[in-house]
């Protein structure tokens, strides 16, 4: 099965949209959890990193090789320690593998994981470093 980017991008606009529109001052906000579009525009800079272009085409990825990005990523969070995005990135760095289609396989395989609850994704504070660890009993 393959994920078309354009229809992930366009899911995700129209949730950001429904999110600013349900927005109230007097509900109380988690702080543990990160924001959508804080993580989005974090991997928008590794785009920009990776010398990317922004994409503008439809972009097909087989679903295979995001499940086995979700595994590798699980190994290397495993420790009780959240870890950082950018030293997590870092692991594909040094590895040569920080390209434009990798850096895509990554953000969907942490969406997965995070649709899955396998993992937490969190910020420290407000616009502060995006955080991974893995979810407890996990």
């Amino acid at each position: 099965m393959a994920i078309r980017l354009s229809d992930i991008l366009e899911e995700e606009a129209n949730y950001i949209s429904r999110q600013e529109s349900n927005k109230r001052s007097d509900v109380p906000v988690d702080t543990e959890e990160v924001e959508l579009y804080s993580l989005v525009k974090a991997f928008r800079e590794l785009m920009k990193r990776a010398q990317a272009p922004e994409p503008s085409m439809d972009v097909f990825i087989d679903e295979s090789r995001i499940l086995e990005e979700t595994e590798l990523i699980l190994k290397l969070i495993t420790s009780e320690t959240p870890m950082s995005l950018e030293r997590l990135m870092r692991y594909y760095i040094h590895r040569d593998e920080f390209t434009v289609w990798k850096v895509i396989i990554i953000f969907i395989s942490l969406l997965y994981l995070m649709r899955d609850k396998k993992i937490i994704v969190f910020q420290d504070s407000p616009y502060g470093r995006i955080m991974v660890r893995v979810r407890d009993g996990e």
